[in-house]
């Protein structure tokens, strides 16, 4: 996977999300993102996004979203139409956000995606 342009731009990046929940939010945190899943595949510069389980920790969740671009994400889908909808969804669990970050990846292995029925879709 080629992750700068020519130019030394980030192509790719992702945006990764730790959530901790309090007891009995986590149904409702699995539906949230799964609703939100619409906002993400029409935004036009969400490439695949995950959401996942902690297993030793059942009220901890990680949200890895591969966005085509920095700008995609914050002048693309943020400042676009989707938006609202996405914060309207997710958005009363951003105050169980402990860490998110954006990276770029340096190495990256493209031969299996998610697979939207592996995770429940």
């Amino acid at each position: 996977v080629r992750c700068t342009r020519s130019d030394g731009m980030t192509r790719m990046i992702i945006e990764q999300r730790r959530y901790e929940l309090q007891p009995g939010e986590a149904a409702g945190f699995e539906r949230a993102w799964s609703a939100a899943r619409e906002t993400l595949n029409n935004s036009g510069h969400c490439e695949q996004y995950g959401v996942l389980r902690n297993l030793d920790s059942a009220n901890s969740y990680d949200v890895q979203i591969q966005w085509d671009s920095l700008s995609g994400l914050v002048a693309g889908f943020a400042c676009g139409p989707h938006y609202a909808r996405f914060q309207e969804l997710v958005g009363p669990y951003d105050n169980r956000i402990v860490s998110q970050v954006r990276s770029a990846p340096v190495i990256a292995n493209r031969r299996r995606g998610w697979d939207e029925e592996l995770i429940g879709a």
